[in-house]
């Protein structure tokens, strides 16, 4: 799926400059009288060319020695270098094939390591890490500047995989190379699938099939006018990515285009593509067998997510009375719809309400994991975690016990694990990772920061006073 980072959007507010952490072009843009005149700052469009970084290494320069003359800086450092170097900190893991993996840097592993564990063990409190990749030992043997920006792993049930599309930048910048890595052999796939340099974004079709909309050429002459992939294309093992099928081609006008892959309770697993009409509308794009597009009757504003028990969970950031239907769903409303009896006809059948926050709470957003499904929602800026189910075509929801009257939000979950991983915090309980067990409900305590004073004790409460025009805060 798609992402755009909070630093990437307030550039983008800043400068006026539309730009994604997927996707970006090296090719520098000429600059013409015209532009000037038109826009003295025309020039920071041009985000690597000599001159834009001239002008930010000056900057830089400016700041660091304002700060560095601070008398507080050199504590301030040696403080923040002890958070990010510090042992004790969580490491916090995702599921791949039954094994826990996470990534982890301090002072020794500059780059990183992504290693893994076994599930009993991490759960445990106990973990015993194998590294799967040193970064700093890949960058000396290959001479470059490596870092880590993600893995996009294929794990279907009963192959002889999983493998994974890992991301590399050299020096960090947000272009990247793909590379498929084999978890069991732990060794890159010789004449694997391996993209160029470029933003992207990449989804597995299948074990030999990957979409991938990217920077064609490398010129930018496939990107949008806001400098996002325009073209999506289905690329097969063995071939060169110059010879991939185009699926789909977005509008020049469109802020961005990224593929998508639909993955089905019976392991099907359904291609697509999302298109930013504006940063904050999308339109979401199913492909048949024959190829053929096919757009999905969503509103605008509308956040498509996991299939769970055949309904296709779809989250409402807008007001939507479907067509065909009396009822009006709210901005705010998780609803859902068949997702078997939409695929024979491409046409929406009857959407149902799976839940609706009421004036004091916000839906935060939903994941399956094993069997159930959980939601996280914020109710008067308490967190709180949901197990959601549908029988009888009824759907209902429990609290999961949380420690207090903190913040929670799920850090990891996956319809193929029955474990999932929640983080919680609260005034007097210090940040925590939590394991949920979908088939017991159980809850209980992996790994927490150490605190940082005695709260034996100590109670929160929380407390309302109604305002003069007699609003409850």
């Amino acid at each position: 799926m798609h992402k755009i980072l909070i630093s990437v959007a307030a550039f983008a507010l800043i400068t006026g400059v539309s730009h994604s952490d997927e996707f970006e072009t090296n090719e520098e843009a000429p600059v013409t009288a015209t532009d000037t005149a038109a826009d003295p700052h025309i020039w920071l469009e041009d985000v690597e060319g000599e001159t834009a970084l001239d002008w930010v290494r000056d900057q830089n320069e400016r700041s660091l020695s304002r700060l560095q003359s601070d008398k507080r800086y050199a504590e301030l450092e040696a403080a923040a270098l002890d958070i990010v170097n510090a042992t004790d900190r969580i490491a916090y893991g995702r599921i791949i094939d039954g094994k826990v993996y996470n990534f982890w840097q301090d002072e020794t592993n500059v780059r990183g390591l992504w290693r893994r564990t076994s599930l009993e063990s991490y759960t445990a409190g106990a973990s015993e890490w194998e590294t799967v990749i040193d970064f700093d030992a890949l960058s000396k043997a290959e001479d470059a500047n490596w870092v880590y920006k993600g893995a996009n792993c294929y794990t279907p049930d009963g192959a002889d995989l999983p493998r994974c599309l890992i991301s590399l930048s050299n020096g960090g910048k947000d272009a990247v190379i793909a590379r498929e890595f084999d978890l069991a052999t732990k060794t890159w796939i010789e004449g694997g699938f391996e993209s160029f340099e470029a933003k992207q974004n990449t989804a597995w079709l299948n074990k030999d099939t990957v979409l991938i909309g990217t920077d064609w050429g490398g010129d930018g002459s496939t990107l949008t006018e806001s400098g996002y992939a325009s073209i999506v294309k289905e690329w097969t093992r063995g071939t060169p990515l110059e010879s991939a099928k185009t699926l789909f081609t977005a509008d020049k006008t469109d802020v961005w285009l990224a593929p998508i892959v639909i993955e089905m309770e019976d392991d099907r697993r359904l291609p697509g593509a999302v298109r930013g009409d504006t940063f904050f509308t999308r339109t979401y794009i199913l492909f048949d067998e024959n190829g053929d597009a096919h757009k999905m009757p969503l509103p605008p504003k509308a956040s498509l997510n996991d299939v769970y028990k055949g309904q296709m969970l779809v989250a409402l950031q807008q007001d939507w009375q479907p067509e065909g239907q009396d009822v009006v769903f709210k901005s705010g409303d998780l609803v859902s719809f068949d997702m078997e009896a939409y695929l024979k006809t491409y046409a929406l059948p009857s959407v149902e309400l799976v839940f609706r926050p009421t004036a004091r709470q916000s839906f935060e957003g939903v994941v399956t994991a094993g069997d159930a499904a959980l939601i996280a929602i914020n109710d008067n800026v308490v967190g709180k975690v949901l197990r959601l189910e549908r029988e009888d075509n009824t759907w209902t929801t429990s609290d999961v016990t949380l420690p207090g009257k903190g913040q929670a939000r799920i850090v990891f979950a996956d319809r193929k694990a029955d474990v999932a991983f929640l983080n919680y915090e609260g005034f007097l309980t210090p940040d925590s990772l939590l394991s949920y067990t979908v088939a017991s409900g159980e809850l209980s305590k992996i790994d927490a920061v150490p605190a940082k004073f005695d709260a034996e004790g100590l109670v929160v409460e929380q407390f309302e006073a109604t305002s003069k025009d007699g609003t409850q805060v």
